[in-house]
């Protein structure tokens, strides 16, 4: 199987709303939106690695827009 293959979604969520993945193992909740910031919070077991990368570091990508 491929490991680049992956599969997008995009969701609207408010404060409280949590999207869960892998069977539950992994959560990501909407703590608070401000302006163009959002804050999150990702649990997941101690054996997953969560990294943050800058927008500008990132290979061009397509992000979608929520304009009509």
């Amino acid at each position: 199987m491929d490991e680049r293959r992956r599969t997008c979604t995009v969701w609207d969520v408010r404060a409280g709303e949590v999207l869960r993945f892998a069977g539950a193992e992994i959560e990501v909740a909407l703590v608070k939106k401000s302006g163009q910031l959002a804050r999150l919070r990702v649990a997941a077991p101690a054996r997953v690695k969560i990294v943050r990368e800058v927008a500008a570091e990132r290979e061009a990508e397509f992000v979608p827009s929520m304009a009509p």
